[in-house]
């Protein structure tokens, strides 16, 4: 019993160790988007980094537009983070 306790809890702290790293990388992404915005309009970039959101499809191909290059390390950080999410759905599964 006390073996299946000890592999419940190090599952769970896995996943919430998976989880907060996905929540790190949503936050980074969040911050280069803010960042891009800023270097392009400067304290109104900032304004609308701050006010509106990256979408999923929308930011890279306005981003594509605009530098006439695709935000590689940007999806990169997207994937990864989906991925370290859905991770820690898996890992915390009910027993």
């Amino acid at each position: 019993m006390v073996k299946n306790q000890f592999l419940t809890r190090s599952r769970r702290g896995v996943a919430g160790v998976l989880y907060a790293l996905s929540q790190i990388g949503g936050v980074l992404l969040w911050l280069a988007y803010i960042g891009t915005w800023q270097r392009w309009q400067g304290g109104l970039g900032f304004i609308i980094g701050i006010a509106t959101f990256p979408g999923i499809v929308v930011f890279p191909v306005i981003f594509w537009f605009v530098e006439n290059r695709w935000p590689v390390g940007y999806c990169v950080l997207w994937v990864t983070s989906i991925v370290l999410c859905l991770l820690s759905a898996l890992t915390f599964g009910d027993d």
